[in-house]
C-alpha cells in the first residue's frame, strides 16, 4: 500500500502542489528545495523554503533552513495529510532572492475584489494623509475670499430651484384637488336640502315617522362616506406638506455643505486638538501601517475556499447525482497540528538580528472540520532590553471569522531612522528608542485596531530640512523641546467607513502654536467666506421659505373651511336622524299607553257586566 501511495505522491508532485497552494495564499512565489517524503518512516522534510514578500518580490518575507515533519500513517491511506509535528529551523526574514518572486499574471484572470484590509487602507489613507498638498508657507498670507467665491460652484442654488419647483407643482396639484373636493360639500348640501323638506313637527303617525327615519338613514351613510373621503384627502395633503417641510429644514444643511466645500477649496487645515496629530504624524505613519496591514491580509486568506470560475450550471432534473457521504474519519485534507520554529530576524549571518522561537498550531485546509482556531506565537530573546513578540488567533471554525493579531516590540533603536518628511516633520530621527504595541481584531467584516507607539530619549535631525517658514520653525521648536513622544491610533468599524482617531502627547502644544500663528487669517478668512456664501444664498433661501409658508397657509385654510362645512352638514344629518327617532319613540309610547288604557277600561266594563 505504501508503494502504491509513493507512486502517486512523489516528491516532485507533492512539492509542486504545496508551492501552488501556498503561493495562492501569499500572493507571491513560495518555493521548496529538495522536498523529501519517506512514507515508510512516515517522515518528510526539505532543505530550504522561500516565501517571497508580496510587497517586495525581490526579497523573501521568510526563508528557512531544514525542516523535519512527522506524518500520521492511517490518514495517508485516505488521502489525508495529517502532520503531527513539524520542526522548522534557521528561519530568516528579508533575505535577497536570486529571482523575482512575483507570480505570473494569468491571461483572462478575473479582477479580484478589494479585501477588507484593502478597503481599510483606503479609509486610513483618506483620513491620515491630510497634510499632503498643504502649502504651509501660503497660510501666512491673507485669504483671497473674492477669488474663492467667484470660482466656487455652489450646489445650494440648484437645490433651492428644485425645491421651489416642487412647491409650485404641489400647490398646483392641491389647488386642483381642492376644486374637485368642492363637489363633496355640494353633495352634502344636497343631502341636507333634501332632508330639510321633512318637517318633523308635521309627522303624526308612526307610519309617517318610520318612512321619514328610513329616508334619513338611506342618505346618512352617503354623508358619512363623504366625510371619510375628505379625511383621506386631508391626510394626503398633510403628508405632501410634511415632505416639503422636511426639505425646507434641509436648506441650512445645504448651505453648511457649500461652506464646508468652500473651506476645502482653500485647503485650510483643521488645527484642532482632535485633528492635529493626523496632520503632523499621519502621513509619516501611513506607509508603515499600509505595509503592516498587507501582511495581515495574507492571514485573512487562510481557510478561504477558492471562488468558482464561470457560470455554475445547475444539475439536470430527474437525473442521478453523486452523493457525497460523510467522511467517517472526519479529518481535513491537510492538518498541521503543531510546528516549532527557530531562527533569527536578520537577513544574513552578518546581520543576525534577534533570536526567534515559537509555535504554530492547527494550520489546516478545513478549519471547521478541525474545530480549533489556528494559533501563532513567536517571540525573541531580549537582548539589551530589545525584543519582539507576535501572537495571532485565526478562527475559521464558524461561518463568521473571528481573528486577533498582536505585535509587541520593545526598545527598538530610532538612531538615524527615516521619517520621510511630509512638510511638517523632519526627514529623520537622530536618536531614541521606541516601544510598539499593535492589536487588530477582525470579526466578520468589522475591524478594531489599536496602535501605541512610545518613544523615549528622542531627538530629531533637522539638518536636511530646507524650509524656513514659520510653520517649520514651530515644528522645530516643539520637537526640540521634548524627549518623549507618545502616539496612539485607533480605528474601528466596517472597512469602508472606519471611525479613526489619532492622538499624541504633543497635540495641545502643536495645536496652540499653529493656531496662534494663523488664527487671524484662518478664523477671519473662514468667517468672511461663510458670511459671503450665506449672503449670496439668503435671498433665494427666503424666497423658497416664503413660497412654502404662504401657499401652505392658503391651501390649509381652504381645506380647513371645506372640512368644517362638510362636518357641519354631516352633523346636521345625524341630528335630523336623532330628532325623528326621538319623536318616533315618543309617538310609539303614546300609542302603546293609549292601547293599554283602552284595554284596561274594556276589561273593567266586562267584569262589571258579569256581576
Amino acid at each position: 500500500m505504501f508503494l502504491i501511495a509513493a507512486h502517486f505522491f512523489t516528491d516532485n508532485w507533492l512539492e509542486r502542489q504545496i508551492e501552488t497552494y501556498a503561493s495562492g495564499i501569499v500572493g507571491a512565489k513560495v518555493e521548496l528545495d529538495d522536498l523529501d517524503l519517506n512514507l515508510l518512516q512516515l517522515r518528510a522534510g526539505w532543505r530550504r523554503l522561500q516565501v517571497a514578500d508580496p510587497n517586495d518580490t525581490r526579497r523573501n518575507v521568510i526563508e528557512t533552513g531544514a525542516a523535519k515533519i512527522d506524518l500520521s500513517a492511517e490518514p495517508l491511506l485516505y488521502g489525508r495529510w495529517i502532520i503531527e509535528e513539524m520542526q522548522l529551523e534557521n528561519l530568516r526574514s528579508g533575505t535577497k532572492r536570486k529571482t523575482d518572486g512575483k507570480l505570473p499574471e494569468k491571461a483572462g484572470a478575473l479582477k479580484t475584489e478589494p479585501t477588507l484590509l484593502d478597503q481599510a487602507v483606503k479609509s486610513l489613507r483618506a483620513e491620515l494623509d491630510q497634510s499632503t498638498g498643504i502649502d504651509f508657507s501660503r497660510l501666512n498670507r491673507k485669504m483671497n475670499v473674492d477669488s474663492i467665491v467667484q470660482i466656487l460652484q455652489l450646489s445650494t442654488p440648484a437645490r433651492l430651484d428644485s425645491l421651489q419647483n416642487d412647491i409650485r407643482t404641489t400647490v398646483n396639484r392641491w389647488q386642483s384637488n381642492i376644486q374637485s373636493l368642492g363637489r363633496l360639500d355640494e353633495e352634502a348640501g344636497a343631502i341636507v336640502q333634501k332632508l330639510q323638506s321633512i318637517k318633523t313637527d308635521q309627522l303624526k303617525s308612526l307610519d309617517e315617522l318610520a318612512k321619514a327615519a328610513a329616508a334619513v338613514s338611506s342618505v346618512r351613510v352617503r354623508a358619512g362616506s363623504l366625510q371619510k373621503l375628505l379625511k383621506i384627502q386631508k391626510d394626503d395633503f398633510s403628508r405632501d406638506w410634511l415632505r416639503l417641510e422636511n426639505n425646507t429644514k434641509s436648506i441650512d444643511d445645504w448651505v453648511k455643505e457649500d461652506v464646508r466645500r468652500a473651506a476645502q477649496k482653500t485647503k485650510l487645515p483643521d488645527f484642532s486638538v482632535q485633528n492635529i496629530a493626523k496632520i503632523v504624524f499621519g502621513p509619516a505613519l501611513l506607509p508603515k501601517i499600509e505595509a503592516g496591514l498587507k501582511y495581515f491580509d495574507i492571514a485573512q486568506k487562510y481557510g478561504a475556499k477558492p471562488a468558482p470560475t464561470g457560470k455554475v450550471k445547475s444539475p439536470p432534473r430527474f437525473k442521478g447525482q453523486n452523493i457525497r457521504f460523510p467522511d467517517k474519519w472526519k479529518m481535513p485534507r491537510f492538518w498541521l497540528k503543531k510546528m516549532f520554529i527557530s531562527g533569527e530576524s536578520g537577513s544574513s549571518p552578518e546581520n543576525r538580528g534577534f533570536v526567534l522561537s515559537g509555535k504554530l498550531s492547527n494550520i489546516t485546509t478545513e478549519p471547521k472540520t478541525v474545530g480549533q482556531p489556528a494559533e501563532i506565537h513567536l517571540k525573541s530573546d531580549k537582548q539589551n532590553g530589545i525584543g519582539y513578540e507576535i501572537a495571532a488567533v485565526i478562527d475559521r471554525t464558524k461561518d463568521s471569522n473571528s481573528d486577533k493579531y498582536v505585535i509587541q516590540m520593545t526598545n527598538i533603536s530610532l538612531n538615524n531612522a527615516a521619517l520621510g518628511g511630509n512638510g511638517v516633520l523632519p526627514q529623520k530621527v537622530a536618536k531614541g528608542n521606541l516601544d510598539v504595541h499593535f492589536e487588530l481584531a477582525v470579526t466578520g467584516a468589522v475591524l478594531d485596531g489599536k496602535l501605541s507607539m512610545n518613544a523615549v530619549g528622542v531627538a530629531f535631525d533637522f539638518s536636511d530640512d530646507g524650509r524656513k517658514d514659520r510653520f517649520a520653525q514651530i515644528t522645530r521648536d516643539v520637537l526640540s523641546s521634548v524627549n518623549r513622544m507618545d502616539l496612539n491610533l485607533h480605528f474601528s468599524g466596517r472597512p469602508d467607513r472606519l471611525t479613526i482617531g489619532l492622538n499624541s502627547n504633543l497635540d495641545r502644544l502643536f495645536a496652540a502654536k499653529f493656531k496662534s500663528l494663523i488664527s487671524d487669517q484662518i478664523a477671519g478668512g473662514k468667517a468672511e467666506l461663510e458670511g459671503r456664501i450665506r449672503a449670496k444664498l439668503e435671498p433665494q433661501k427666503k424666497q423658497a421659505l416664503s413660497l412654502y409658508s404662504q401657499k401652505h397657509r392658503e391651501l390649509e385654510t381652504q381645506i380647513g373651511v371645506l372640512t368644517k362645512q362638510v362636518d357641519e352638514k354631516v352633523k346636521w344629518v345625524e341630528n335630523k336622524k336623532q330628532e325623528i327617532e326621538k319623536k318616533f319613540e315618543a309617538e310609539r309610547k303614546k300609542q302603546t299607553d293609549g292601547l293599554k288604557k283602552k284595554a284596561a277600561k274594556g276589561l273593567k266594563d266586562l267584569l262589571r257586566k258579569k256581576k
